[in-house]
């Protein structure tokens, strides 16, 4: 999942749905999440912050468009 905010992200995980967290790996300034992985219940959800430049965008970035 790619999401903006990645370390707000977390603590949102966290506080909300009791979310037991690993990582997060973050970019080497340390201002990025890499990659994190959350886990609810059963479910474990991978995640990392957009990287606009390897085309990792949320939708609404691209204003709706796809990279195609």
């Amino acid at each position: 999942m790619i999401v903006k905010g990645g370390l707000k992200a977390i603590d949102c995980h966290k506080k909300v749905f009791d979310a037991k967290v690993r990582g997060p790996m973050m970019t080497p300034d340390g201002k990025s999440v890499a990659l994190a992985e959350f886990e609810i219940g059963d479910s474990k959800i991978m995640f990392s912050d957009e990287f606009s430049d390897m085309k990792m965008v949320l939708p609404s970035t691209m204003k709706g468009r796809g990279f195609f």
